[in-house]
């Protein structure tokens, strides 16, 4: 019986579980204590990952004519959730990669590669964290930002 089968996760569950868990090691990542004006940051040695990302890939901000004849938001708050899942502790592997992927996104923000930092974001996080699914502004947002003694750790699986 194969892990998948076992515990009734396909690949497919696992790489959202891992992005969420990435998102999740992010968010706090980008809290205000984590991040600080680069003028203000102690220049430190090179980080021992480099960045790696996927070509950056500019958009703008959503314009009137781009929205045309989408559902707008209701006018009625939605019913929120009594509980919120908290996960499991994520596996080895599950671990390490997410572990991986913060990392990388560090190096590429702390090493001032800012487009690349958010090649590697989602168009949920970018509205999330920047209130802006444009990349053009989440790279302006990101700009002289650095990470300060960030923490990874206590990735969980959902």
């Amino acid at each position: 019986m194969s892990a998948d089968s076992r515990h009734g996760l396909t690949g497919s569950f696992r790489r959202n579980a891992l992005a969420v868990a990435v998102a999740a090691l992010l968010t706090v990542g980008f809290s205000s204590s984590a991040i600080v004006r680069a003028q203000d940051a102690t220049p430190e040695a090179s980080p021992a990952v480099e960045c790696d990302a996927p070509a950056f890939v500019a958009t703008g901000p959503a314009t009137p004519e781009a929205m045309a004849g989408m559902d707008m938001a209701s006018p009625v708050a939605a019913e929120e959730a009594d509980t919120e899942d908290e996960g499991t502790p994520a596996d080895e592997a599950t671990t390490a990669a997410a572990t991986a992927a913060a990392e990388n996104l560090i190096a590429c923000v702390n090493g001032g590669d800012y487009e690349s930092g958010v090649a590697l974001m989602t168009d949920n996080f970018l509205m999330e964290t920047f209130g802006t699914s444009s990349t053009t502004e989440a790279v302006t947002n990101l700009e002289g930002q650095v990470f300060e003694n960030p923490q990874i750790g206590d990735v969980r699986s959902y």
